[in-house]
């Protein structure tokens, strides 16, 4: 990659759902901050806590309230394209259409797309990412340049995670218990029976 002084990441999370889109892209945030890139991330956000997560990674943030499909965001985001000098956006929700792709690399911004399921019938980026085990199975329709980064070789992985590497746990012969985490928002546990 070329010389860089900024990247904007643009996502949203919701207490129902997209927390995990801000997450990953928080491991984004801390690569490219421990490599003197400035970044700021451009999206909606009601979880305080995540919320200051994102403000307490180095990344500024700006708040904003009205996505993508609505008019708004698009120009929100090309303004602050505009105002910040980007070079490189990221977009990370299924909500960005081929459209939003369209017009950011319109803007003259280089584009990374962050996906999971090849929904879009079209990708317009210079970058599309796909970390999943599965990622090689989707069928992707692209610009011939576009560099797809396929699979878990790719894996956006937080530094608390990365600190971890190698580490193995002790597993007891018989287990008792199991939690299975499927996203981490919009949940409510209320009526689940005590153990």
């Amino acid at each position: 990659m070329e010389n860089l002084n900024n990247f904007l990441i643009r996502a949203d999370a919701t207490t129902e759902s997209g927390t995990g889109h801000i997450m990953r892209c928080l491991a984004l945030v801390h690569g490219l901050i421990e490599k003197g890139i400035e970044v700021t991330l451009l999206g909606r956000c009601s979880n305080e806590d995540l919320r200051h997560l994102i403000e307490s990674s180095g990344a500024r943030f700006i708040a904003f309230e009205m996505p993508h499909p609505d008019p708004a965001d698009l120009q929100m985001t090309l303004g602050v394209v505009s105002e910040l000098q980007i070079q490189w956006l990221v977009l990370d929700g299924y909500h960005f259409d081929a459209s939003f792709h369209r017009a950011i690399r319109k803007a003259g911004c280089r584009l990374l797309v962050i996906d999971d399921t090849a929904h879009l019938s079209e990708y317009h980026a210079d970058i599309l990412l796909n970390q999943n085990i599965t990622a090689r199975q989707c069928s992707y329709t692209c610009m011939p340049s576009t560099r797809l980064l396929l699979g878990p070789r790719y894996v956006l992985l937080r530094p608390e995670f990365l600190d971890k590497q190698g580490w193995r746990r002790k597993m007891p012969e018989v287990v008792h218990k199991v939690l299975v985490s499927m996203g981490v928002s919009g949940t409510d546990y209320s009526d689940c029976p005590p153990d």
